[in-house]
């Protein structure tokens, strides 16, 4: 594992025109961290523009190498906690909250600046993915069918898999589409019923493969969260609890374990990935939002660098996505007493990670 000699350029923090003590309120938020409670596992489960902040001051803290993790943008959102991010191939960036305030929003960097391009409220999307110019499809919470998301704002129905529970949905490269499934009913403890299965389907929506025990028959997965790839490798991240305790585990085809990392390199207490994403030079990127860590590995399920964000003040990181530029976005979640009290303004990061 790389130790780092990690940069960060700090904000001066003004959110439409109201300064914000940084030191306080990171100190307000670490005491109320212990009580924080942000449990999405289960599918029964802001304005115009949004200001940027204002670079002022660089904090650099020394070990042997060097990774630069500088903060290039810092927002406000209405999200309780942004379950998820996808980048657009036209540059727009693609959030929602499937879990509080149930939003999904489109939204475009302009001159520094957040701008909504795209609102559609009561919404619980799981998971997108790009089919085509300004089309979409996605999985919704609790929901056993993919709807494409036509440029005209409609809906339309264009795959089912009753009666299972679809969660992620995903392409590899070579436009296969995997789709993890589990049957209805409560998610958790796992039964020996339970069926949890990553399907694999051709363009065509015809059925090519299924991973769900693996070559001794074993089951492979409790609860898949996300899923990523790269060439014929598959990423998923597998839950065995409620607070997302889990592990991420790589497959290949066509039942084979490559190796399962459970955070072993990470310092503090259980290992809880909630999103993962692979890299164009296939470095697997998963955040721990209750560590406040992001794991960056090798193919080979070796630890690159662990990011520790609460040093920089990013705290429970859970969705990312890398855009056109190279830029990674994080979307994180709040603590639980504003979400109480009805207050969402979760925040999302735009960073530069110079290891990626």
């Amino acid at each position: 594992m790389a130790s780092i000699n990690l940069t960060v350029k700090r904000k001066s923090e003004s959110i439409n025109g109201e300064d914000i003590d940084n030191e306080k309120e990171n100190e307000e938020t670490k005491r109320q961290k212990m009580s924080n409670d942000h449990s999405t596992i289960d599918e029964d489960e802001e304005e115009e523009e949004i200001d940027n902040m204002d670079t002022d001051e660089v904090v650099t803290s020394v070990t042997e190498d060097t990774v630069i993790f500088e903060i290039k943008g810092e927002f406000k959102t209405e999200f309780g906690l942004v379950t998820n991010l996808y980048q657009r191939k036209d540059g727009c960036m693609l959030a929602c909250d499937n879990s509080e305030a149930h939003l999904l929003k489109c939204y475009r960097l302009e001159n520094e600046q957040l701008r909504i391009i795209q609102e559609i409220k009561d919404i619980k999307v799981f998971d997108i993915e790009e089919i085509g110019y300004s089309e979409f499809i996605m999985s919704f919470v609790g929901e056993s069918v993919i709807k494409r998301l036509n440029c005209d704002g409609t809906f339309e129905k264009v795959i089912d898999v009753s009666p299972f529970l679809i969660r992620a949905v995903h392409f590899t490269s070579s436009r296969n589409l995997l789709i993890s499934v589990r049957e209805k009913g409560d998610v958790l403890p796992l039964r020996t019923i339970s069926q949890r299965k990553l399907l694999v389907m051709d363009s065509d929506g015809n059925h090519i493969h299924e991973y769900e025990h693996d070559e001794s028959g074993q089951r492979l997965f409790t609860v898949i969260g996300r899923v990523a790839t790269k060439n014929e490798a598959i990423y998923v991240t597998d839950y065995t609890s409620y607070d997302m305790d889990g592990s991420v585990i790589s497959l290949r085809h066509p039942n084979k374990v490559a190796w399962r990392y459970n955070g072993r390199s990470q310092p503090r207490s259980t290992f809880r990935p909630c999103d993962i994403l692979v890299t164009e030079n296939h470095l697997i990127v998963i955040s721990d939002r209750d560590n406040n860590l992001i794991h960056i590995l090798k193919p080979d399920c070796s630890v690159q660098t662990l990011i520790d964000t609460e040093s920089v003040g990013i705290l429970w990181p859970y969705s990312l996505a890398i855009d056109h530029s190279g830029l990674m976005w994080i979307g994180c979640s709040q603590i639980k007493d504003l979400v109480r009290k009805k207050i969402f303004e979760a925040k999302l990061y735009i960073v530069k990670c110079s290891c990626l």
